[in-house]
């Protein structure tokens, strides 16, 4: 997580020498959706669900120096300079691309790395039956892994 931060404050630094040149705020936005962001969200999927509150604070603090530097003076606030640049917190963009991993996981050939809708276990059609089985977790460090987290997040969304 380290690795990640240090390398993308360095990033965000040639953002700031960009913007002295005076580029239009679309292009600095698509060089950070570009350039940047990738870096945060590499392999979300596999790590998301173990962070921390402080790890996603020290994300989402990257995306809000990003901001500010984009805006520069017309800086009024994170929501306002979201809402401004077309972009979503870091955190809403990690559930959604967890989700989308999570739904092209059930028609993919690694089907079987999530647990059996809840049909094939019974046998019955019941209200509920379009769910997941969730994995019992002896332990609060596989709770918070990915199978179990991806399951939780297809039961909650796609019912």
């Amino acid at each position: 997580m380290a690795a990640k931060a240090g390398t993308s404050f360095f990033k965000l630094f040639l953002l700031k020498r960009l913007k002295k040149f005076n580029l239009p705020q679309g292009d600095l936005v698509a060089i950070y959706i570009g350039y940047v962001r990738p870096i945060l969200e590499c392999a979300v999927p596999v790590w998301n669900s173990g962070l921390t509150k402080h790890q996603s604070y020290l994300l989402e603090r990257l995306q809000k120096r990003a901001c500010r530097t984009i805006m520069g003076s017309s800086y009024n606030g994170y929501s306002h300079a979201l809402e401004h640049l077309g972009l979503s917190t870091l955190a809403t963009r990690r559930e959604q691309l967890c989700l989308k991993f999570a739904r092209s996981l059930l028609d993919s050939e690694f089907r079987d790395w999530l647990p059996p809708p809840r049909t094939q276990i019974t046998g019955r059609v019941t209200r509920n039956s379009h769910l997941l089985n969730c994995p019992k977790a002896r332990t609060n460090r596989y709770l918070n892994s990915s199978i179990p987290y991806l399951t939780r997040l297809i039961n909650q969304y796609d019912q």
